[in-house]
């Protein structure tokens, strides 16, 4: 899924003539290789579910880049709120149609259920919408390329996962992509 802020800015330009700089051309390499290091440390198998993925990567390549257009011009909060609002509205009913329902709900499977919502979800896009008010598509891109990153090392720190070399090279090459984009853009500014 950390493709579609890779496809970002390509998206960007295929919609609204936005053309990313040639750092990004430069970095998006270095942070597609990143990304297989750290994902394909057990093999690459074909199969139906990566097209999927692929198509899902794109759809939220789009989304990313039209929320950065809306959120230039459209309160946050408000913002939030509708797509909060399609979004559970559409799970909802998706979720009665397809799943079947408990016959009670714990007090406590409730409170995390709504932990989970208003922290794993409101606060997050809250302030990734924040983010995105401010930097251009591109820049948001390659700074939310660190999100497979900060997983990782999540998983080590938290989970004890081990750490193959082949996802520290994936991390190295991942920061090598961010900081050279950050880098010439902080540079070519001065």
């Amino acid at each position: 899924m950390s493709l579609s802020v890779l496809m970002a800015p390509i998206v960007g330009w295929f919609f609204f003539r936005e053309r990313p700089l040639v750092i990004f051309w430069l970095s998006l390499p270095i942070a597609i290789v990143g990304l297989a290091f750290l994902s394909l440390s057990n093999g690459w198998h074909l199969n139906v579910n990566q097209l999927w993925f692929l198509i899902s990567a794109l759809a939220q390549a789009i989304f990313f880049v039209f929320n950065s257009r809306l959120v230039q011009k459209i309160a946050i909060l408000p913002l939030i709120c509708v797509q909060m609002l399609c979004t559970g509205t559409a799970s909802l009913i998706i979720s009665v149609f397809t799943e079947s329902w408990p016959s009670s709900i714990s007090l406590i499977t409730l409170m995390w259920l709504i932990v989970s919502i208003v922290i794993a979800t409101i606060l997050r896009f809250a302030l990734q919408f924040v983010g995105q008010k401010y930097v251009p598509v591109s820049n948001a891109a390659i700074i939310m390329i660190l999100e497979p990153v900060f997983t990782t090392l999540a998983g080590v720190i938290v989970y004890l996962e081990p750490m193959p070399w082949t996802k520290w090279v994936g991390c190295f090459l991942i920061l090598i992509s961010l900081l050279s984009y950050r880098g010439y853009n902080f540079i070519g500014k001065k």
